[in-house]
């Protein structure tokens, strides 16, 4: 697996810089920085060190650190409670999806094994961690969770 599948993307890091602002994290988007060895300008780098301008580039396990076990989510009551729900498909742009489920099961429901009432909180997109960003940006930019 290459690095750029294994951490978010430039608009999504864009993003969570502008919601979570600076925040220490094992890699780095770096952009315009003259390089080590041969000091000719990098226009974008995945480095461990910042260099140049730089914004964190979050990897999967850093995304899944900063997202909540549970919302709280009260407009389908008395389902409240939501916990997070990830798929892998088989499909290449849709391959990962991430929800807020929530499987208490009302009384007519009882026999129904796949019975779930979703939450609005959802993501899909073809890396794991572009998913897990894009629930993150959801959840912050609509107030369903604090700042981390």
């Amino acid at each position: 697996m290459n690095l750029e599948d294994q951490v978010c993307s430039i608009d999504n890091a864009n993003s969570l810089f502008a919601l979570i602002g600076k925040k220490d994290c094992l890699y780095y988007h770096s952009f315009n920085y003259k390089s080590f060895s041969d000091e000719q300008i990098v226009d974008h780098a995945i480095t461990m060190i910042p260099c140049g301008e730089h914004i964190p580039a979050y990897t999967s396990d850093e995304l899944l650190d900063l997202l909540p076990a549970f919302i709280y989510y009260n407009l389908f009551k008395p389902h409240d409670y939501y916990y997070l729900r990830i798929d892998k498909r088989t499909y290449k742009d849709i391959r990962y999806c991430a929800k807020y489920v929530c499987s208490s099961i009302e009384g007519k429901e009882i026999n129904n094994p796949f019975f779930e009432v979703p939450s609005p909180a959802k993501s899909h997109a073809s890396t794991l961690a572009d998913c897990l960003a894009e629930m993150l940006i959801y959840l912050l930019e609509n107030k369903m969770m604090d700042i981390p």
